[in-house]
C-alpha cells in the first residue's frame, strides 16, 4: 500500500501512548491539523474500550488536566484521528510509534520479562509497515536490546518479505511524559533524547519531533548510538530511585528527633545544587521507578554477559523503596498500641502519584497488603480510581463520614484531599500524614481537638 505522508500511527494507547495520539492530533499548520493519526490497541475488551473512549473523544484515564480533556474531545468525529484494535492499519504510515510497555521483575536472582510478548508485537510491526517508513520506540529498554534484539528481527522478517533489509529505520526517543496536572504540556514542552540506525530514520525523527516540541525552549538531543539513549533513560530513573531511597533514613531519625524534615529540605533547596532533593514520603511508585533500576543489569548479564556487574547501589535503592510503606506501618502500629484487630482504617489514595488513576506499582498496594494481616477494616478512597484492578477492590470515589475511621492513612497527595475537613473527628482518631496535606496550621487545629496527627519525616 502507498505510504500516506502525514499518517502517524502509535501502537499501545496506555497513559503515554493516548496522550502522544491526542498532542500529535492536536499540531495544526494553517488552521489544518499537520498529522491523521492512528492509534492502535489489543483486540481485547480493555483495549477495545481504550480506542472506544478517544473515538468518542473521551481520555480513557482520569485525569485533572483541562487541556488534555478539551484536546481529546478535538477526537470525536475527527476525520483525522481513529483508534483501531487492527494492527494491520499501520501499514500506510509515514512514521510507527511503538509505546507499550517493557516489563520486567527479579525474582530468587531471576529476571522475570514480558519480552517475548514484546518482541511479538515488534514482529507484527515489522510485518506490516511500509518499507518507507519509520518505526519510533519511546519505550524504556535495556541498553542494547534495540541494537541486539530488534533489528535484527525486524531485518529477518524483512528479508522474509523480500525488502531490501537496508530500508530497516528504526529509531528511538524514550519518552518523559509526566501525568498530572501537567500532563499535555510535558509532551510538547520536554527535552528530548534520540538516535537511530541510519542517517534516514535520524532524519525523520528528527524532522517529526520538532513539528511536536518546543525546540527554541527545548532542543533535542542527538546521541551517537541508540543504545547510548536507552543508557540515558534507565539512568536517569535509578538516579531518581537512589535519590527517592537516600531520604528514607534521614526520615526515620528526623522522627526520633522531632525534627520537621520538610523545613530542613526546604532549607536544603535553596541551594541550586540541592533544589532535587526528595521529601519524605509513604514510598516509590508508578511503573519507571519501580523497575528501571533493573534494566541496566539485565542488559549487563542478559544481553551483554558482564556478569560481574554488580550494582550496588541500584540494587540498594530498589530493597530500601519497597520497604518504605513498612515504616509507615509501624507507625500506625505504635499509635494503637500494637493492636489493628478490628479497627477502622482509611487509606486516602490508591493511585502512585498524585492527580492521576494510575494503580500499577502503588506503595498503596503494599501498605494495604501489609495492613490486611493485623485483621483489620480497611476502605479505600480516591476520587480517580473507581476499581483497583491489582487487587480486584472497588474503590470510594466519595467519603461522606470520616467519623467511622479510627485511623485515616493520607498516603497520596492528591489537590482534593487538602479540603478535606477533619476538624469534626472523633477525639483520638489517628491520622497519619505520609505526603504533607496538612500543614502546620491544620495540624495545631486538630490537636488541639485531640486528634493524633503524626507526619512521617517530622512525628507528632
Amino acid at each position: 500500500m502507498k505510504i500516506k505522508r502525514n499518517k502517524i500511527s502509535i501502537v499501545g494507547l496506555g497513559f503515554v501512548g493516548s496522550a502522544m495520539a491526542v498532542a500529535i492530533n492536536s499540531i495544526r499548520n494553517k488552521k489544518k491539523n499537520l498529522y491523521n493519526v492512528l492509534g492502535i490497541e489489543k483486540d481485547d475488551l480493555k483495549g477495545k474500550n481504550i480506542s472506544l473512549s478517544l473515538n468518542n473523544g473521551i481520555f480513557p484515564f482520569k485525569v485533572n488536566d483541562k487541556i488534555l480533556i478539551n484536546k481529546a474531545k478535538l477526537l470525536k468525529n475527527r476525520a483525522n484521528f481513529f483508534a483501531s484494535n487492527n494492527i494491520e492499519d499501520i501499514e500506510d504510515s509515514k512514521i510507527i510509534i511503538c509505546s507499550i510497555n517493557f516489563d520486567l521483575k527479579k525474582q530468587s536472582k531471576k529476571f522475570i520479562t514480558n519480552s517475548n510478548n514484546y518482541l511479538n508485537v515488534i514482529d507484527k510491526i515489522a510485518k506490516y509497515i511500509n518499507p518507507n517508513a519509520t518505526l519510533i520506540i519511546e519505550s524504556t529498554l535495556p541498553p542494547g536490546y534495540c541494537e541486539n534484539k530488534i533489528i535484527p528481527r525486524f531485518k529477518n522478517i524483512f528479508k522474509k518479505r523480500k525488502i531490501d533489509i537496508n530500508k530497516v529505520k528504526i529509531a528511538y526517543s524514550f519518552e518523559r511524559v509526566m501525568p498530572g496536572k501537567n500532563y499535555f504540556n510535558s509532551i510538547r514542552n520536554i527535552w528530548r533524547v534520540y538516535a537511530a540506525n541510519n542517517k534516514a530514520a535520524e532524519l525523520t525523527c528528527k524532522i517529526f519531533f520538532e513539528s511536536i516540541i518546543n525546540v527554541k525552549k527545548y532542543p533535542l538531543t542527538k546521541m551517537k548510538s541508540i543504545r547510548s539513549v536507552e543508557l540515558t533513560k534507565v539512568l536517569e530513573n535509578t538516579y531518581r530511585s537512589v535519590n527517592i531511597a537516600f531520604i528514607d533514613e534521614w526520615t526515620k531519625i528526623s522522627e526520633k528527633l522531632g525534627i520537621n524534615l520538610n523545613k530542613v529540605v526546604d532549607a536544603i533547596k535553596l541551594r541550586p545544587t540541592h533544589s532535587n532533593i526528595m521529601r519524605p514520603g509513604l514510598g516509590v511508585g508508578g511503573y519507571c521507578l519501580t523497575k528501571d533500576s533493573l534494566l541496566a543489569m539485565y542488559s549487563a548479564k542478559k544481553i551483554y554477559k558482564f556478569n560481574n556487574s554488580k550494582f550496588p547501589f541500584s540494587n540498594l535503592a530498589l530493597k530500601v523503596n519497597n520497604s518504605m510503606p513498612s515504616h509507615t506501618i509501624k507507625v500506625i502500629k505504635k499509635l494503637n498500641n500494637n493492636n489493628l484487630k478490628n479497627k477502622k482504617i482509611l487509606i486516602c489514595g490508591a493511585s502512585y502519584k498524585n492527580d492521576i488513576g494510575e494503580t500499577r506499582y502503588s506503595p498503596s498496594e503494599i501498605l494495604y497488603k501489609k495492613l490486611k494481616k493485623f485483621d483489620c477494616k480497611i476502605e479505600i478512597y480516591d476520587p480517580y480510581v473507581k476499581f483497583w484492578s491489582e487487587l480486584n477492590l472497588k474503590v470510594s470515589q466519595k467519603i461522606k463520614n470520616f467519623n467511622k475511621f479510627d485511623n485515616i492513612i493520607l498516603a497520596v497527595n492528591h489537590n482534593e484531599f487538602s479540603n478535606i475537613n477533619f476538624n469534626k473527628l472523633n477525639k483520638k482518631t489517628v491520622i497519619v500524614d505520609t505526603c504533607g496535606i496538612l500543614n502546620s496550621k491544620k495540624k495545631s487545629i486538630l490537636k488541639k481537638n485531640d486528634i493524633i496527627v503524626y507526619k512521617i519525616g517530622q512525628g507528632i
